[in-house]
């Protein structure tokens, strides 16, 4: 497992849980410009060191429109709206089992 030893990011965020590990959470500031995320990792078992950037892009908030339960066999409708204002997100969304995981498509087709 690589160690990130060192993480940076733009100005407009503060890195509040991960610093020292695989993984971190920045709260991003109201800065509507593009942000960045920098990290440097040390992977003691291979020997390795390395480091990349990540842009970020900070959206408005926004709220996801439909219904909470749906019955087997049915089409439910949802949408993303911003929040405030009510303008339409154009959002790639993706389908989760409750633990987690995409479903396979045989799990699609069985639950028809």
């Amino acid at each position: 497992m690589a160690l990130v030893t060192h993480g940076r990011y733009s100005p407009g965020g503060s890195i509040i849980d991960g610093q020292g590990r695989p993984r971190i959470n920045v709260q991003w500031g109201s800065a509507p410009a593009p942000q960045w995320v920098a990290v440097e990792y040390n992977n003691c078992y291979l020997g390795c060191i390395g480091r990349d950037t990540l842009p970020v892009i900070i959206r408005p908030p926004f709220g996801i429109l439909g219904t909470v339960e749906a019955c087997a066999g049915t089409n439910q409708s949802f949408s993303a709206k911003q929040i405030p204002g009510g303008s339409a997100v154009a959002c790639n969304w993706e389908l989760f089992l409750t633990n987690g995981l995409q479903p396979t498509e045989n799990q699609l087709i069985k639950n028809q």
